[in-house]
């Protein structure tokens, strides 16, 4: 991670390195209300509310094409990370040069999902195993390095057959309960909610509990899928901002 970063999403550095144990809380009311439940329940505030802009990138559905690339690494933050990147991917290194590497991409990627968040001015490129939907907690690997060139993440994505499918946005304020993170989030449609992530399904669910929540307040599933529950436009979920990245006034 570049020392010159914050942490991502409030994490120390390697904290919850390579798994999202998290699950969502819906319904959870006024944001002042669950920031008030949150502090009561000895919550700290780790990172204040800020805007959050987030490119989701997929494959076609038809896949992808076999390719040889070569890939400066000039522009990416941790090459190791990359590295990481690149095999969760399904990306193989078939040579390291000086100034980067030449990569194989074999035919039929394993589908992933995939994001370019602007956090602040800070880029993070993510990449996570696909969600399983059976689960109430999410318990999935999940792969993150901080870009200080946007546009190299994209490059990456692009050689590799990825495409950009939603842009959104949504203010987001982080807190720590324990070793367990609770973030509220507040998106331009629809309710806020939060996301509970932390290092085991018993540390989420102990904090999900503690917060005055049961069972049936939680869900795994996608920003878009809350959308979606609410009601609202798919053509709108696709792109979904608060105009110019400004919040609207009160």
């Amino acid at each position: 991670m570049n020392p010159d970063m914050p942490p991502m999403e409030g994490r120390e550095p390697d904290e919850f390195s390579h798994r999202e144990i998290e699950t969502k809380i819906l319904n959870i009311g006024s944001p002042d209300a669950f920031k008030a439940r949150i502090l009561a329940g000895g919550g700290e505030l780790v990172r204040d509310r800020r805007l959050l802009n987030d490119t989701s990138h997929a494959l076609p559905k038809d896949g992808n094409p076999e390719n040889t690339i070569r890939l400066s690494t000039n522009g990416f933050g941790n090459v190791d990370e990359l590295r990481e990147i690149l095999a969760l991917l399904g990306v193989e290194i078939i040579e390291e040069q000086e100034t980067g590497f030449v990569l194989h991409v074999p035919q039929g990627l394993p589908r992933r999902t995939v994001r370019i968040r602007d956090d602040g001015g800070h880029s993070v490129l993510t990449v996570k195993e696909k969600r399983n939907r059976k689960a109430d907690i999410e318990d999935r690997v999940e792969i993150e390095t901080a870009i200080p060139k946007i546009d190299k993440a994209v490059e990456l994505l692009e050689k590799v057959g990825y495409q950009p499918q939603s842009i959104r946005e949504k203010y987001r304020t982080t807190y720590r309960i324990g070793e367990v993170l609770v973030e509220l989030n507040e998106g331009p449609a629809g309710a806020p909610w939060a996301e509970v992530e932390g290092p085991s399904m018993a540390a989420v669910e102990e904090t999900v509990r503690a917060l005055g929540y049961s069972a049936g307040d939680i869900a795994n599933i996608s920003d878009s899928e809350h959308y979606r529950n609410q009601g609202v436009p798919e053509e709108q979920i696709r792109h979904l901002t608060f105009g110019g990245g400004r919040e609207r006034s009160a």
